[in-house]
């Protein structure tokens, strides 16, 4: 009866039955079968045929057991080739005369129980990398610290050889490196590769060299303003798919960074700009001269100041109105930005009144530079108010020698009194400014 018992609760149970001899192998299973195998497949069979760790001695044992076990677990490949968990409990078989002959006992498919523990536990791993990531870019104020941030927290919490972002050039539009952690040959291979890919290629995974290199396009509101490349060594194990999940966050997240700091940059820009004519302010230029001035102290060089100031403007506000004069003034703007250097400083002091810095512009090339101007500025002459008295320029010039040691609050005053003295003798010229302690200057026709 007890025998009957036993193989009515075998055949009803959702359990795969089995029980080995000596050596080992099946001589009995669920008639069922298990892990979609028919039962006389399995039979005569050693466990170790299906398993897919097939140096797991823990696991073989379990199959040749002498003492009880409870729920091991085991990975074994289905008849479809794809893999089960079967959690494995034992029981040694002892025969009548007392001699261990075997083993039998119960395994139990709990491979949807496993995978379901393992997309919990990479969403906690995945949360949790995720949260060190954010953070550590929430931590820093400045826009483009909280860039370099990212990339550094990405790289230690991915593991990965290298994570470089990059934010569109301004000029140009192509694509540059603004941050990153890894080395510099690194940076340039996912700069080459970024740069090679189609312009509508959101994302892109490859193997280049000895690189796995995943590349994420960031956006702000469907707009692309950005990318990250995640480069991981060959012989790390290729990211799983929380990983990836990871990397796609993380590009989300430098999306919005990357915006914040193209607004920072914006409201900076604005903050050093003359709003009219795009040069920089008075505030923006004193604070650049201070720093180019104490470099001299240094790197001894000549470098010459000029104050650039309108003759006869409000004659153009007062007869055509100042949206005239507005057009005057951006035309002076444009004029002497062409007739100056990339490296010079170019600003607008307010109204009408402009400055340049001549970096290694000794008094000869200050001279040169100011009849340049002065020829250039004829052009100004179709806005003005009146025929004899032409909207024209009057430039005042003060020279910082090698070597000299005249404070900057000195020199600016030596070029605004030179310019004002031009307007009082005449306009329309230039004069360069004495050394302190010399004559006053001298007009220059």
């Amino acid at each position: 009866m007890s025998r009957q018992r036993y193989r009515d609760i075998v055949e009803v149970s959702s359990a795969f039955a089995w029980e080995t001899d000596e050596s080992g192998k099946f001589v009995f299973v669920s008639p069922r079968g298990a892990m979609d195998y028919k039962a006389q497949a399995l039979l005569g069979r050693m466990p170790t045929d299906f398993m897919i760790e097939k140096t797991d001695q823990d696991a073989e044992q379990i199959f040749k057991t002498r003492r009880d076990v409870r729920d091991m677990p085991i990975w074994f490949y289905r008849a479809n080739g794809s893999s089960a968990c079967l959690s494995v409990s034992a029981t040694p078989i002892v025969n009548r005369d007392g001699q261990w002959s075997g083993a039998r006992g119960l395994a139990h498919d709990i491979t949807e129980q496993r995978q379901h523990e393992s997309e919990i536990a990479n969403a906690r791993n995945r949360d949790r990398l995720i949260t060190y990531i954010v953070r550590a870019m929430r931590d820093e104020i400045d826009p483009t610290e909280v860039l370099r941030n990212a990339a550094s927290a990405s790289s230690r919490a991915l593991a990965c050889a290298a994570c470089v972002i990059f934010r569109p050039d301004s000029d140009s539009g192509d694509m540059v490196e603004v941050a990153s952690q890894g080395e510099d040959a690194l940076k340039k291979h996912a700069a080459d590769i970024l740069n090679a890919l189609p312009a509508d290629t959101d994302n892109q995974e490859i193997a280049r060299d000895d690189y796995w290199i995943k590349i994420r396009r960031c956006h702000y509101h469907h707009r692309v303003n950005g990318a990250v490349a995640f480069l991981f060594d060959r012989h790390h194990p290729l990211p799983n798919d929380g990983e990836r999940a990871i990397m796609d966050d993380v590009a989300d997240q430098i999306g919005i960074a990357i915006e914040q700091a193209d607004n920072h940059d914006r409201i900076v820009t604005l903050s050093r700009t003359d709003g009219m004519t795009g040069l920089l302010n008075r505030r923006a230029f004193f604070d650049e001269l201070k720093r180019r001035y104490a470099r001299l102290i240094h790197e001894p060089s000549p470098a010459s100041l000029m104050y650039v100031d309108m003759d006869n403007f409000k004659l153009v506000n007062d007869i055509h109105g100042h949206q005239r004069g507005d057009e005057a003034i951006l035309r002076l703007s444009q004029l002497l930005q062409e007739n100056t250097r990339p490296g010079d400083l170019v600003a607008r002091l307010g109204g009408d009144e402009f400055v340049i810095w001549l970096d290694g512009a000794d008094r000869t090339a200050a001279e040169n530079r100011a009849k340049d101007l002065i020829s250039a500025s004829a052009i100004l002459r179709s806005f003005s108010g009146s025929e004899d008295r032409p909207l024209g320029i009057s430039l005042g010039i003060a020279v910082h020698e090698t070597n000299e040691t005249e404070n900057i609050d000195d020199l600016v005053q030596r070029a605004d009194d030179t310019m004002y003295f031009i307007k009082k003798h005449g306009k329309g010229s230039y004069a360069i400014a004495e050394p302190v302690g010399a004559h006053a200057p001298t007009r220059t026709d």
